[in-house]
């Protein structure tokens, strides 16, 4: 997507929840932090943050989103964040997102 382009309807219609694990990479996130979430205001995405700091916290607290309806969810950190949050939303009518690599550097 670039700046101008419209996000989904799936993410204008409801909240989404991302998951930021504080330790992954070194603790990365905190300097991404930002960025994400003047990007997702920028698309006018209504987005939750949720700070984790192990994959066991994560699942818990993706566990808990789904379980009181949220269906759209993101993982910021790396692929143990997002297998965590797969872990979490298996069986679970979601949909499951992580920011690209490049995100990620």
């Amino acid at each position: 997507m670039n700046d101008r382009a419209e996000a989904p309807s799936i993410l204008r219609e409801s909240v989404v929840v991302v998951f930021v694990n504080s330790v992954a990479g070194g603790g990365r996130a905190h300097f991404y932090l930002a960025q994400i979430q003047k990007l997702f205001e920028s698309f006018q995405v209504h987005a939750q943050f949720v700070m984790t700091g192990s994959a066991a916290e994560l699942e818990s607290s993706a566990q808990n989103s789904i379980s009181h309806g949220q269906r759209v969810l993101f993982a910021m950190g790396g692929d143990g964040t997002f297998q965590a949050l797969a872990n979490a939303a298996f069986g679970a009518d979601s949909t499951l997102r992580c920011p690209p690599r490049r995100w990620r550097k």
